[in-house]
């Protein structure tokens, strides 16, 4: 089975889960934390300082913006 039919069936699955609200929020969360937290670490592992600090502040922002809706 090829990869891409992999990655379009989780997709699509992933799209389905949310747009049925079956655990939304918490994919939604979930995907919020991962992928910025993924690309700031591998900003970090790069020399650059540049794209340390762009990575860095886009992990923090749905951070805190999950934080403070939480406490509501």
């Amino acid at each position: 089975m090829p990869k891409v039919y992999v990655v379009l069936g989780l997709g699509a699955l992933y799209f389905f889960l949310i747009f049925f609200n079956i655990a939304g929020e918490f994919l939604v969360n979930t995907a919020g934390f991962v992928i910025p937290a993924y690309y700031s670490l591998q900003a970090l592992f790069t020399a650059s300082k540049a794209d340390d600090t762009q990575w860095l502040t886009v992990s923090s922002t749905p951070a805190s913006t999950i934080s403070v809706e939480s406490m509501r």
